[in-house]
């Protein structure tokens, strides 16, 4: 437990009782959350609650992403009603800055490639699609070497100061056909500007070489490919890097310097990304997804993890980003106190976040097998998601009987009791079957929380619990 809450929680206090009642305790945070029900079943009571109560009890760092027009609103009045009220950071796009390419590239461990990497994961994201493995292979690399070897010549030339912008000043300036790299005018391009500050910059064998072949690149490699190619390597690495030098992320994300690093959520502040998608579409997408990545990453560099931190995502199909990647983040994260708290309104809708395919499916489920807590809601999605929950909560014997009589006319050997009633010929069974626990419609009875008993019911899953032995356990929230 966190001096903050030390200070503040009080035995048997509300949030306290709140987890008590539910069985959960500070090292549940480290299982991860999930959040299941349809839209207006209770997700976000639920939610608030739990997380509430956990800001009390342990005070954890945060990166908590925004896609509702008002969802900054009530986390920042959630967080000022707790201990972590002056570990607030209210992160507005323009309002504060964060040089992406500058922190990445200086860390420890960190250089171009790991920069590429982080910006390839956003590429796939936003680009997800089935295809041929060979011809999507070729474009993801040409993809890796034009970024790869630009960032190189930006972390040269500028170091600490590399921005995305100077990135992609080196990659959409290069030349586009042979000879042009000896004219004056290409002289005059950022793309030479900054070969020759890079190369008046070096300081040791190993930064020549990654010089000489980010250069050879640009003015022989790139080119020999041909114009298709080019022109496709180009677009792809602009896709990826407008959307960070438009008005107002390009004054966050293009700033040499940083008020905002992913280091801060791990030192105990609670970062709200308030960049709603629904209202800055992709660019909140990409740039939420890309402060999230980094902030995880740099958790699980975290060698001796002081405070917990905590990933809230809220309707987390439109923030998906790299669901392999996040599965193994998932599968490694407890040993470094980090938590994923993620809801969704259903299955199939997160599936089709992660492409829609068999694959995309896969990776859903082994995802969603990640998550030690499950709270799932009321919910009309009855062949996939209420069935997959069903079916998770197992089964029980059920036993029939079955006793039946049969009159039969008398015979030669029948007395005379026979003759005037009958003879009777009696016949006794038994049998087993197995019947779900929860049926799916059962889901569609849990109460949504409103008028009149303002309470929202959800089934708890990812134990057994002592009192039952089930897997599962229907618990109430109230809403008063």
């Amino acid at each position: 437990m966190g001096i903050l809450a030390k200070l503040f929680l009080q035995k048997d206090s509300e949030p306290d009782a709140i987890l008590r009642r539910l069985g959960l305790t500070e090292h549940d945070l480290s299982r991860h959350f999930f959040f299941c029900g349809e839209t207006g079943s209770g997700k976000t009571t639920v939610m608030r609650i739990l997380l509430e109560a956990y800001l009390w009890l342990v005070c954890p760092g945060a990166v908590h992403s925004c896609v509702k027009v008002d969802e900054a609103e009530w986390i920042c009045a959630l967080v000022r009603s707790t201990p972590m009220r002056n570990r607030l950071m209210h992160l507005i796009p323009g309002q504060f800055t964060f040089n992406v390419a500058g922190f990445e590239m200086g860390r420890e461990g960190g250089s171009p490639e790991s920069l590429t990497r982080l910006l390839q994961r956003l590429n796939e994201q936003r680009n997800r699609s089935s295809g041929d493995d060979s011809e999507k292979g070729f474009w993801k690399n040409l993809f890796f070497d034009f970024m790869h070897f630009a960032a190189t010549i930006a972390w040269l030339a500028h170091r600490r100061g590399a921005t995305l912008e100077h990135i992609h000043q080196v990659i959409v300036s290069c030349p586009s056909v042979a000879g042009q790299e000896a004219t004056a005018q290409f002289k005059q391009t950022e793309c030479w500007k900054m070969m020759e500050l890079a190369d008046a910059n070096v300081t040791n064998a190993a930064e020549e070489r990654s010089l000489n072949r980010a250069t050879e690149f640009f003015l022989k490699i790139q080119i020999a490919l041909g114009a298709k190619a080019r022109i496709a390597g180009v677009q792809q690495c602009s896709s990826i890097l407008t959307p960070f030098l438009l008005s107002p992320f390009y004054e966050t994300f293009c700033s040499p310097t940083s008020s905002f690093t992913p280091d801060m959520p791990l030192d105990q502040y609670y970062a709200i990304i308030d960049m709603p998608v629904l209202i800055f579409g992709p660019q909140a997408q990409l740039a939420q997804s890309l402060i999230t990545s980094m902030t995880v990453e740099a958790a699980l560099r975290q060698r001796s993890p002081k405070y917990h931190l905590i990933v809230v995502r809220d309707e987390v199909h439109m923030l998906a980003g790299d669901p392999l990647y996040e599965t193994l983040a998932h599968s490694v994260a407890r040993s470094h106190g980090l938590s994923f708290w993620s809801a969704v309104q259903n299955l199939p809708l997160l599936t089709s976040s992660f492409g829609g395919d068999a694959k995309a499916e896969m990776l859903m489920k082994s995802l969603l097998a990640n998550y030690g807590t499950k709270f799932v809601l009321a919910n009309s999605c009855m062949d996939v998601t209420n069935k997959f929950f069903s079916t998770m909560f197992g089964q029980h014997k059920e036993q029939f009987q079955n006793f039946s009589e049969q009159k039969q006319p008398p015979s030669d050997s029948s007395t005379l009791m026979d003759s005037v009633f009958g003879t009777k010929g009696f016949q006794f069974g038994a049998s087993t079957s197995y019947a779900d626990r929860i049926p799916p419609d059962k889901f569609l009875h849990l109460r949504r929380g409103g008028p009149p008993h303002f309470e929202v019911d959800a089934y708890m899953a990812g134990r057994v619990f002592p009192e039952t032995l089930l897997p599962y356990k229907l618990v109430t929230f109230s809403q008063r």
